[in-house]
């Protein structure tokens, strides 16, 4: 039995778009296969603590040797991978802006060589401290974000840092500490 001209060309045009139709289904599927690696669950997560207030003092002011007397909250520091400390912000919507421009913006900050060492602050929380010593740490960056209960100025700081938590830790290089302070 042999095919008209034209029930030929519709036949060939559907099969045309059938096969079409099986390339765009394959390369979804191959797409929807990489992207739920990519949406599935973090393997890393912030570390955060709650600390009374005098905790939290008493813990700065060890790990400053006794310098550090003064306390304001949102605080945002952000340490290199040698521990030494780059930016330090203590207004919410300024610290806001470092966030969203995170790594790129740290270009313009040199280390603080007199400021306290990462190292320092993480062994004086205690939460902090048990997880370096059973993951270590090797990053490029460290951001250390801490609020205080009911204040509204760290809500600005705690909502930025919330709206690109995921994305910093899809980054190797990168690893993020919070300090939720209880008021007295």
């Amino acid at each position: 039995m042999r095919q008209s001209g034209q029930e030929g060309r519709i036949c060939r045009a559907q099969l045309s778009i059938a096969a079409r139709l099986c390339v765009v289904l394959a390369v979804l599927a191959c797409d929807s296969c990489n992207s739920s690696k990519n949406r599935g669950v973090l393997t890393k997560q912030a570390v955060a603590t709650t600390l009374s207030i005098s905790a939290y003092t008493q813990a700065r002011i060890r790990a400053s040797g006794g310098s550090e007397l003064q306390y304001s909250f949102p605080l945002l520091e952000i340490y290199n991978s040698s521990g030494a400390l780059v930016f330090q912000g203590r207004d919410a919507t300024a610290n806001a802006k470092i966030l969203q421009e995170f790594p790129g913006v740290l270009n313009n900050y040199q280390p603080k060589e007199r400021a306290p060492r990462l190292e320092n602050v993480i062994a004086q929380i205690p939460d902090f401290k048990a997880v370096e010593q059973k993951n270590g740490r090797n990053t490029e960056w460290v951001l250390l974000s801490v609020d205080l209960e009911g204040c509204e100025g760290c809500e600005v700081q705690e909502d930025a840092l919330r709206g690109i938590k995921r994305r910093l830790l899809e980054q190797e290089s990168v690893e993020i500490f919070e300090i939720h302070v209880l008021r007295p």
